[in-house]
């Protein structure tokens, strides 16, 4: 008896995990179409509110004031109460902010969304890639972490012709709203999982705790500067430079120099 407990429990356990998995590569996904729908819906957004293009750069712009500062603080906060209640307040967040592009009617108020949407989208990536190695052993973690950062590709491929369908359809406007009913059905799915993983693997993490030290600043600032590091950011920042820059200008310079239609370029 005891044994058929532990073997559904074991089961069970292999279904959350996977669940969680599935939630947050879908979570990328939402979190993905959230930067880019912006500069898919450029050139309405620009005929509406009358946008110069340097309007349009501070449009653009905003959302990565503050990213990469609340990614920092948001990942130390999930450290602290849990990533289940970040990602949920997240997403809660995500569709309040999606939702309310109904009421903006001025270039500040864009700028006032975009910058808040960032800065509530900045702690997702690292929060979800804590929460899922906290889901997997050593030897699946490489695998699971590689496809939540795919629903970012995914994203790309699936979810970009649907928003520009969506925005020539019914407006701008309304496909914002779209992607704040995703994240609100994805915050519900989401309180059906668990914040730590299956009792099979509790004592592997106690033991993983108990071998980590207190963090060093020291250590953590030579770290920092180390070639591999610097390497990284700096190829990370390289990257995220051409991701901004054909997710905010690209759409803009199809439609208005190639004369391009939008649903040629909602799907390149």
């Amino acid at each position: 008896m005891e044994i058929k407990m532990r073997e559904n429990k074991k089961k069970w356990g292999t279904l959350m995990r996977w669940t969680v998995l599935l939630l947050l590569f879908l979570g990328m996904i939402i979190n993905f179409a959230d930067k880019s729908i912006v500069g898919l819906a450029a050139v309405p957004i620009m005929k509406e509110f009358d946008l110069s293009y340097a309007d349009w750069g501070l449009v653009g712009s905003s959302y990565y004031w503050l990213y990469p500062v609340t990614g920092v603080i948001g990942a130390a906060w999930a450290d602290r109460a849990g990533a289940k209640k970040v990602l949920g307040f997240l997403m809660i967040m995500w569709t309040v902010l999606q939702f309310g592009v109904l009421a903006i009617t001025a270039l500040p108020l864009l700028i006032l969304y975009r910058i808040l949407l960032g800065a509530f989208e900045g702690p997702f990536s690292p929060v979800s890639y804590s929460h899922v190695n906290k889901w997997f052993p050593p030897k699946q973690r490489a695998f699971a972490t590689s496809i939540v950062v795919s629903g970012g590709t995914v994203g790309a491929m699936i979810v970009a012709p649907l928003l520009v369908f969506l925005i020539a359809t019914m407006g701008w406007k309304i496909a914002f709203a779209c992607l704040g009913a995703a994240s609100l059905v994805w915050f519900f799915l989401f309180q059906f999982t668990k914040e730590n993983p299956n009792e099979v693997y509790e004592e592997e993490h106690k033991k993983k705790k108990e071998k980590l030290k207190k963090l060093n600043l020291k250590d953590f600032v030579v770290l920092l500067a180390s070639p591999s590091a610097l390497f990284t950011t700096l190829a990370y920042c390289s990257t995220y430079l051409l991701v901004v820059w054909f997710s905010v200008w690209l759409p803009i310079y199809l439609v208005e120099a190639v004369n391009m239609s939008s649903a040629k370029w909602g799907i390149v």
